[in-house]
């Protein structure tokens, strides 16, 4: 009999340790008292005035923008406005291994599958993966005699936080860097 006690008891405390009881909603007070802090300010400077109207949200479909299309020696690649998505990478020096007539694709966004390379900052009014950039052109190569291709993507400017995301692109690597 003490051994079916313990072992109920010895179950119930692992079931309670494997599915932790959701906590109860806080009601609005709360919620306003424990919202995500904001970073500190030095001595003297005053908080910039929050924005009348909302950011700008990014754009619901990638269609109306043109895609940004970048090529280097040993690459292929497309990179949405929206968000600065790398959504499609080609190797141009290497063949697929099902259908060895196509280049191997390692990035690609399509209907039936998506393997694609995000980046954003986190916090509020900062540029994401949702945001939509400005670029100064749609097409880039890597030109004969240079060794690194940058591509600049601006991002609208927010609360007087201007961000620039940097993309760049190197002979004879697979390597991409990409800086804010």
């Amino acid at each position: 009999m003490i051994f079916a006690v313990s072992v109920f008891l010895l179950f119930d405390a692992w079931v309670k340790e494997r599915n932790p009881q959701p906590a109860a909603p806080l009601d609005t007070a709360q919620q306003a008292v424990t919202a995500t802090p904001s970073p500190t300010l030095p001595p003297g400077t005053t908080t910039p005035e929050s924005p009348a109207a909302p950011p700008a949200k990014a754009v619901s479909s990638s269609a109306t923008l043109p895609v940004i299309s970048v090529r280097t020696d040993v690459l292929s690649a497309e990179i949405d406005p929206v968000g600065g998505v790398l959504r499609r990478l080609e190797f141009t020096q290497h063949k697929d291994k099902v259908d060895k007539s196509r280049n191997f694709v390692l990035f690609e966004q399509s209907a039936d599958h998506t393997y694609v390379a995000q980046s954003g900052l986190i916090g509020e009014n900062l540029p994401n993966h949702t945001t939509v950039y400005r670029s100064e052109a749609s097409n880039y190569q890597l030109g004969d005699g240079s060794d690194e291709l940058t591509i600049t993507l601006t991002a609208p400017e927010m609360n007087r936080v201007a961000v620039t995301k940097r993309i760049t692109f190197q002979r004879g690597s697979y390597l991409i860097r990409e800086a804010f």
